[in-house]
């Protein structure tokens, strides 16, 4: 291939990136010295495109500024103001004279570097001059119209950091000509994602995301210029050090083992908030608020997950169960320092989970279960915190809805039981109350058939209770150490 037509396959493609629509399969590229369209199709196009949008669609140099979309915000102009910051700049490496800013493209894995100005726009000299063996940058605002079997596409080449991978050549239309409603695009494959689109003006920003697919921040026209562009990086629920996410579950997401989590918000959600590495979710003093049967679970084995300085609870009162742990072996789980609400098991681990370690500290914890144990082995240690038990289930008299505060599990009619846990009260107290009559709520419960559980109470607790047991000591071996 000759230098002018791997500059034209380069230009083309990077003026094809501004959007998110791939072209169908069989779609080929001029033979080497035939033009991509005849000038006879492209006058034709252009007068077409004229009449039916009213544009001036100039084959030489329209100065129209645009950045990328995806199909869901075709009619959407303009982003949400409470969505992103005022210009604060996600940095991963400084020079002297730039910040090196890195993100992903959508629907890639490829990874682009940006080195950005003081004032957060972008340097594309020094860009260009640093990452030239890995990325071609293209910079201008020519548009033209090409017949891809049949479907005219306009393509456009704007103020934006527009790039082509050496190893990986981006083809995507900012444009079409038919008629339709907002929608996907087409695949590679040739696959129909959704209608063509006929658009009516240019919107002024383009997604970031990382490699994780989660939105991160946007580039956005900068104000009272017509070619520079600052990134701009999301406000959202959560962040990792400097860098913003849109929701809690993004940041989770995202995170590597051993990152902390920090809400910036707080947290309204209507699924629950699945855990599967090691983190620490900081809430600053936040609230999430969960409309799902569960708040948050940890859904993985082997991994250490602290939660701090947070309040979990439900306003329609439909959370059964705030941090849930599944079914795996070698859980660890932190909590510091909240207040969480349920109307069932506060914090439980469920049946199948194993050797798992749990502290408590300078927590506030009430459901009908505050703590509510199932499992083979494990470790748990309450101290400083309060656990309140409150039975408000219907009455029944062969005693189903009786329950207790702090309970060690067991379910003969199943065969599920809790084993060998180890459990230590250091300067907490345990409430129990009764808000149905005739319901009884224990303090602390063994449930039979559970053994081989032991409950050390030191003498700085306080265990309250109001006409119910303090303790009942159902299946075998099960040792109240006061």
């Amino acid at each position: 291939m000759d230098n002018t037509k791997g500059k034209m396959l380069a230009v083309l493609a990077s003026l094809m990136l501004l959007a998110n629509v791939f072209l169908p399969t069989g779609v080929a590229f001029a033979e080497e010295g035939a033009p991509i369209v005849s000038e006879q199709v492209k006058s034709q196009e252009t007068e077409k495109v004229s009449n039916e949008q009213g544009e001036n669609l100039d084959n030489q140099e329209s100065q129209v500024k645009v950045l990328d979309q995806t199909p869901a915000e075709l009619s959407n102009q303009e982003i949400p103001s409470e969505l992103i910051t005022n210009g604060a700049l996600v940095v991963e490496e400084s020079s002297n004279t730039s910040t090196l800013v890195k993100y992903f493209p959508l629907d890639s894995d490829n990874e682009v570097s940006l080195l950005l100005k003081a004032d957060g726009t972008v340097d594309y000299e020094a860009t260009e001059a640093q990452y030239s063996e890995t990325t071609d940058y293209y910079l201008g605002s020519t548009s033209e119209i090409v017949d891809f079997g049949g479907e005219k596409v306009i393509f456009i080449k704007g103020f934006a950091p527009l790039f082509e991978k050496k190893d990986s050549i981006y083809r995507q239309a900012l444009k079409t000509i038919k008629n339709g409603t907002p929608a996907f695009s087409y695949d590679l494959d040739a696959s129909l994602k959704g209608a063509w689109t006929s658009l009516d003006s240019f919107v002024t920003y383009a997604e970031v995301k990382n490699s994780a697919e989660k939105l991160i921040g946007y580039f956005l026209l900068k104000p009272d210029t017509d070619r520079d562009f600052v990134y701009v990086p999301v406000v959202g629920e959560a962040k990792i050090g400097n860098q913003a996410f849109v929701t809690l579950q993004d940041a989770i997401d995202s995170a590597n083992d051993g990152d902390e989590i920090v809400l910036t918000k707080d947290v309204t959600s209507t699924q629950v908030i699945e855990i599967k590495k090691s983190v620490t979710i900081d809430g600053d003093g936040r609230i999430l608020d969960s409309a799902a049967k569960r708040g948050m679970w940890i859904e993985a084995p082997d991994v250490n997950v602290t939660i701090k300085n947070l309040t979990i609870k439900s306003s329609n009162e439909e959370m059964e169960r705030a941090i849930q742990v599944n079914d795996y072996k070698n859980i660890t789980l932190n909590v510091d320092n909240c207040d969480l609400v349920a109307k069932d098991y506060t914090i439980n681990v469920i049946n199948g989970a194993s050797n798992t370690k749990m502290n408590i500290s300078k927590t506030k914890v009430a459901g009908w279960g505050a703590v509510n144990l199932w499992g083979k082995g494990g470790k748990v240690n309450i101290s400083d915190s309060t656990l309140v038990g409150i039975n408000r289930k219907p009455y029944n008299k062969d005693g189903r809805n009786d329950f207790g505060t702090l309970v060690v599990e067991g379910d003969g009619a199943n065969g599920m039981y809790a084993e060998n846990y180890d459990i230590v009260l250091t300067n907490t107290t345990i409430e129990s109350r009764v808000e149905t009559e005739g319901n009884k709520q224990d303090a602390i419960l063994f449930n039979n058939p559970s053994a081989s559980n032991r409950v050390l109470v030191d003498g700085s607790s306080v265990l309250q209770y109001e006409e119910n047991s303090l303790v009942s000591l159902g299946g075998d071996k099960n040792k109240l150490i006061l």
